[in-house]
């Protein structure tokens, strides 16, 4: 049981940082372009909520390894993408990435 339940444990752990880092291809992109173009952030603002949300979780689960530690590598990837989208997005694109990100902070807090 022990074998299946680490194998499983294994997978979940590989399978989490690939979704963090799905995203890495699209940014390269708008950082080699200098323009997001109609990328969406919502995906990744997304991704945030849900990293940070299973950080708290770790945190009081105590399980700080490896729920607390693959998911904050989540929280640093949705912000590097934020920044990357920040820093090459118009200013509309801007004032939107800073309404979405005041959303999910307010959503995030009433949870």
């Amino acid at each position: 049981m022990t074998l299946a339940f680490d194998l499983l444990r294994m997978l979940a752990t590989c399978s989490s940082l690939m979704l963090y880092v799905s995203p890495w291809p699209e940014f390269r992109r708008i950082q080699r372009r200098r323009s997001p173009g109609d990328v969406s952030l919502l995906p990744v603002v997304m991704l945030f909520c849900n990293a940070f949300m299973w950080c708290v979780y770790g945190c009081v689960a105590d399980s700080i390894f490896p729920l607390v530690v693959v998911n904050a590598f989540g929280v640093c990837t949705s912000l590097i993408f934020s920044a990357i989208y920040v820093r090459w997005g118009s200013t509309e694109q801007r004032i939107y990435a800073r309404r979405l990100w005041l959303g999910a902070g307010t959503a995030m807090l009433l949870a």
